[in-house]
């Protein structure tokens, strides 16, 4: 564990403030990246038009970096990078493996 996490924690700080799970054990935005996750992959089994890609530019796609990121850094540290990484995935991008 973080010695400054765990020292803030000592102190009373809530895990909310630390960016890490809320009290019941489930952050909320990573909650909203799972189900974003599971409705696009519903419609791209459902051949829906706009959810028909199959491959992503990046290594993890970017559902799965924002995941990643949120669980490393914290909810407003790791959301601030899943966003970029939104941005920066653009047709001129050249894609690629990137992790948090």
């Amino acid at each position: 564990m973080n010695p400054v996490r765990s020292h803030a924690r000592a102190k009373g700080a809530s895990p909310e403030d630390l960016g890490g799970a809320t009290s019941n054990g489930m952050n909320p935005i990573l909650s909203l990246i799972r189900l974003y996750r599971r409705t696009t992959l519903w419609f791209r089994s459902a051949q829906v038009p706009g959810f028909t890609y199959t491959t992503c530019k990046y290594h993890p796609s970017c559902s799965e970096y924002a995941e990643l990121a949120v669980l490393k850094y914290g909810t407003i540290k790791g959301s601030w990078k899943a966003l970029i990484r939104i941005i920066r995935c653009n047709p001129f991008a050249s894609g690629g493996v990137d992790y948090p």
